[in-house]
C-alpha cells in the first residue's frame, strides 16, 4: 500500500543468512522492477560483491574538505575483477588520490583511482590502485628508462 523510493540504478542492501545463522551483507544495483497486482513489486537486483566493507574517503588534496561515506568491494579473483570502490556519483574523477579509512577495520590506505566500472546517478564504480602499487610502477618504468639509456649508450659504442 505504500509507495517505493527505489529507482533502477540504486545500490541495495542484502543481508542473508549465513548456515551458521549469522548475517552476511552484500551489496547490489537495482537493474530492473515491475509491478504485478496480485503479488506486488519484483526487483531484479545484480550483486555487485559477496563481501562489502564500509570506509570514508578524503581526497589527498584536500584536507579540509568533508571525507565522504564509500563502500569497498574487494576482488574477485575467479571472475578476474579487480577491487573496486562506490563513491558519490559526480564527486570524483580517475586519478584522483584518495586516504580510505576502512571503519570495521580501522585502517587506512591510500589509493588512486582509475578507470569507472560503471556509473549511475546514485554511484561511480572505480577500479583502484594502492599507493604502493603506483609507487612500484613508477619504480619499474623509471628503472626500465635507465636500463633503455644504458642501451643506447653501449649500442652507440659498438
Amino acid at each position: 500500500d505504500v509507495a517505493t523510493m527505489a529507482q533502477i540504478g540504486e545500490l541495495i542492501a542484502l543481508c542473508e543468512k549465513e548456515p551458521d545463522g549469522s548475517d552476511s551483507w552484500r551489496i547490489g544495483v537495482i537493474r530492473w522492477m515491475r509491478f504485478i497486482r496480485k503479488s506486488g513489486l519484483e526487483i531484479g537486483v545484480q550483486v555487485l560483491s559477496p563481501k562489502v566493507m564500509s570506509a570514508t574517503a578524503q581526497r589527498r588534496n584536500r584536507p579540509n574538505e568533508e571525507p565522504f561515506d564509500c563502500l569497498m568491494l574487494p576482488g574477485i579473483k575467479p571472475l578476474k575483477l579487480p577491487p573496486s570502490v562506490l563513491l558519490p556519483a559526480h564527486a570524483f574523477r580517475p586519478t584522483d588520490n584518495l586516504n580510505i579509512k576502512i571503519r570495521e577495520a580501522d585502517v587506512e590506505t591510500e589509493i588512486q583511482l582509475d578507470s569507472v566500472q560503471e556509473h549511475t546517478g546514485s554511484f561511480t564504480q572505480f577500479q583502484y590502485t594502492s599507493r604502493e602499487a603506483v609507487e612500484k610502477k613508477k619504480q619499474e618504468e623509471k628503472n626500465s628508462s635507465a636500463n633503455k639509456d644504458n642501451f643506447d649508450e653501449i649500442w652507440s659504442s659498438l
